[in-house]
């Protein structure tokens, strides 16, 4: 399940986004962690908005219908109680900067009491809100959050390079992490998270890579800037910085989303007929939830493939240029190692049938599964088959 850590200064609207996020219907799921009696992260799980999954079930009428989901952490905010950071000068070195010049045997404590860093390490790719109501501006926010991501991942170059240069005879896999790492650090040292540069030294990271050189480095996690904005901005289009952050956005492929958490969250609790209004006024044609979906479904390179039957209806999330065997291990290993053929029929395939079918009693799901195995349509493909985004498989299998 993907997993999105949402991070930010305190009064970005970080928690309210989350809210947003996670009380939009079918929403499922929670989980509080503690420490010392205070909050650290809440997770909740928000099933991503998709018109396919529910045609669906409109014609298979299954017991169950079940979207893809995606689990958002709110992490404790830099310099908020109970978390960390620049602000409070708990960052992973032990200072208020780069420079920072605390012992290693303080930062080591740190990092072990820094809920906002385990937060942010846990998560497959990081939200950051930035704030542009009240006169904020998003590219102080921005980077603040930045300088204490850099400070981590710093410590954590320096401590393995030290390791590294310990070794008397190191081996060739040992002097090859040895220069990656050296690398990194000389792009961290300027302030430049490692997802901002315009490429990751040679071997790093990666399963590919020396083991020395397989780093959990924070700026390299995939990451989405989402600017927070009042009504006044969400109208005008207009907030502090904006034409340069956009140009910036753009220049290094990092989605870039606008929204007003505050508005969308009233707007809830509207009745539709009352929240359509709202949202033709502020002109907002899709929801801070289904915008975030998408972004992270495009910036970590995944999609869904569906199956469907009487018993359910199901999304499943799977990466890019999977093969069929690979997507039927997402159902279960017992699919995966008995794999024979996939019966693949796509989406928009299936809807247009769907279209042309006249009203009759039963499954219509299924009718049109069987008008398209009679037109040819419905394609039998092997283990190595590249999954397409909306296909629907029926996986044939033998254990």
């Amino acid at each position: 399940m993907l997993s999105c850590g949402l991070v930010g200064m305190p009064l970005a609207g970080k928690t309210t986004l989350f809210e947003l996020l996670t009380t939009a219907q079918g929403s499922a799921d929670s989980h509080t962690q503690l420490a010392a009696g205070k909050r650290r992260t809440e997770t909740k799980l928000a099933n991503v908005p998709d018109g396919r999954v529910a045609h669906l079930s409109s014609l298979f009428r299954p017991k169950k219908t079940t979207y893809a989901q995606i689990a958002f952490t709110d992490i404790p905010g830099l310099g908020s109680a109970g978390g960390a950071g620049v602000v409070g000068g708990a960052g992973a070195g032990g200072g208020s900067g780069a420079g920072g010049g605390g012992s290693r045997a303080g930062s080591a404590a740190g990092r072990k009491a820094n809920p906002f860093l385990e937060g942010v390490r846990e998560a497959d790719a990081l939200v950051f809100v930035l704030r542009a109501f009240n006169s904020g501006n998003p590219a102080d926010d921005l980077a603040e959050l930045e300088t204490e991501l850099v400070i981590s991942d710093l410590d954590l170059a320096e401590r393995r390079l030290d390791k590294l240069a310990s070794r008397r005879n190191p081996t060739s896999e040992e002097a090859a992490a040895k220069t990656a790492i050296e690398a990194c650090i000389t792009l961290l040292s300027d302030g430049t998270p490692l997802y901002r540069a315009k490429e990751l030294p040679k071997g790093l990271p990666g399963e590919g890579s020396p083991a020395e050189a397989r780093i959990p480095f924070l700026t390299a996690k995939r990451v989405i800037w989402v600017v927070n904005l009042d009504e006044d901005g969400l109208a005008s289009h207009s907030y502090p910085g904006r034409d340069e952050l956009r140009r910036t956005a753009e220049a290094q492929r990092i989605p870039l989303i606008e929204l007003a958490a505050e508005l969308e969250r009233q707007i809830q609790a509207l009745s539709e007929e009352e929240a359509e209004v709202f949202r033709k006024e502020y002109g907002i044609t899709t929801s801070g939830l289904e915008q975030l979906a998408r972004a992270a479904y495009d910036h970590l390179n995944l999609q869904s493939f569906f199956t469907a039957g009487d018993d359910e209806v199901k999304a499943w999330t799977v990466r890019r240029g999977a093969g069929a065997r690979e997507a039927a291990g997402k159902i279960h290993t017992d699919i995966e190692r008995g794999f024979i053929r996939a019966e693949v029929l796509p989406y928009e395939t299936f809807r247009q049938l769907a279209g042309t079918l006249p009203p009759a009693p039963g499954n219509a799901g299924e009718r049109v599964i069987t008008q398209a195995k009679e037109k040819g349509l419905l394609r039998l493909e092997g283990k190595d088959y590249p999954v397409a985004d909306g296909d629907i498989i029926n996986f044939r299998f033998a254990v």
